[in-house]
């Protein structure tokens, strides 16, 4: 087991590697809370809730505040059930409030905790891969909001992360798979070692296999630490979440819910890379090392067919007919550089972002 600080400001304790879980009894001792409170979604507290529930000391009244499963249920709403049930079970500013799940429940658990009351302590226990890769060194605890992810929310660091890779044995693997999209993302953007690094993580043939997707998740968790000290502020976040994301929402939203948000992602950068080569910003080399490692994660989900083309590019103007015959996109110059300094942004042509989803769309067919 490997014992990590975070690398954004808090540096809160982050315990990584199998039997991390058993840490549990001991960190919770030491924050002594009056009363520990578990913050799970209903899949999450069938599977997992009951192992660490026997993890706490038995000194400390333990409860559960469940809420259903979900990204659509990160919301105001949600928020206000578990901040209740928080209120309503007796929570106080002595109170730990430890979250299990994935990334919506990490997310949602830290800001209730936040807000309820005073404010409570809390620490995170993630149990998908999107999660312990990603979620885990954050000081943003937040929520969607009219319309937009994450709009709604406060910085705040947790008591400590624990991430134990076992509860990974009980994520499907197609999740898995997709939850690979930002990893390979945050390479790309990265480049140098980030991106030989996750390069040589993602040859394992059989995701599920040991020694592959422990490489795979420590390869992605050291990412994130390495994000951290390059952005210990997060103030450059949606810098990072840029590449692809624009291209990435439209397709989502299109789709029919044919694509979740990592899937649309994938066929984003797809679509990304191929404007930035047919714009002579990216050199035939980078966009051969580009779809290397994009190719390496093979995502189920097909590129979806029904949605045309020149609807796709309305929706990037956010359906507005009186739409301009162009649009600033992230690009990346090679591996490593976006274009034009941090920001990357360039204009292109309504023209060429066509052309560059019918070549996604017909070498996805092959």
């Amino acid at each position: 087991m490997q014992v990590h600080r975070a690398t954004v400001h808090g540096h809160f304790p982050i315990y990584f590697g199998e039997d991390a879980l058993d840490l549990l009894l001991e960190e919770v001792e030491k924050v002594a809370p009056d009363r520990v409170f578990i913050v799970t979604d209903r899949t999450v507290e069938e599977l997992h809730a009951e192992e660490v529930r026997e993890n706490i000391p038995h000194a400390f009244q333990s409860e559960l505040v469940v809420f259903n499963e979900g990204e659509g249920n990160k919301n105001l709403a949600t928020l206000e059930h578990v901040a209740g049930d928080l209120i309503r079970a007796g929570a106080t500013e002595r109170s730990l409030v430890l979250n299990l799940g994935g990334g919506v429940v990490l997310n949602l658990g830290g800001l209730a905790a936040c807000l309820t009351g005073r404010g409570m302590k809390f620490a995170q226990i993630p149990t998908t891969f999107a999660a312990m890769s990603g979620v885990v060194n954050t000081n943003r605890q937040a929520i969607h909001f009219i319309g937009g992810r994450n709009l709604l929310g406060l910085f705040r660091s947790p008591e400590f992360v624990i991430i134990d890779p076992h509860f990974l044995e009980s994520e499907p693997e197609a999740q898995i798979i997709a939850d690979l999209v930002d990893f390979a993302r945050n390479a790309m953007i990265l480049g140098g070692g980030a991106y030989q690094a996750a390069l040589n993580a993602l040859s394992a043939n059989d995701l599920h296999a040991q020694p592959g997707l422990s490489r795979i998740l420590e390869a992605a968790f050291l990412q994130s630490l390495e994000l951290g000290r390059i952005d210990p502020s997060e103030s450059r976040i949606p810098i990072f979440e840029a590449y692809g994301t624009s291209i990435g929402r439209a397709l989502e939203a299109l789709s029919d819910g044919r694509l979740s948000h990592a899937e649309a992602l994938y066929y984003g950068m797809h679509i990304a890379a191929e404007i930035a080569r047919a714009h002579g910003v990216m050199s035939a080399g980078e966009f051969e090392r580009h779809q290397a490692l994009l190719n390496r994660i093979k995502i189920r989900a097909p590129f979806p067919q029904h949605v045309r083309t020149d609807r796709l590019v309305y929706m990037l103007h956010g359906n507005n007919k009186t739409l301009a015959d162009n649009f600033s996109l992230m690009l990346l110059e090679s591996i490593g550089t976006p274009v034009e300094g941090d920001r990357g942004r360039v204009t292109v042509r309504d023209a060429e972002i066509a052309q560059a989803i019918e070549k996604v769309r017909h070498y996805a067919l092959l």
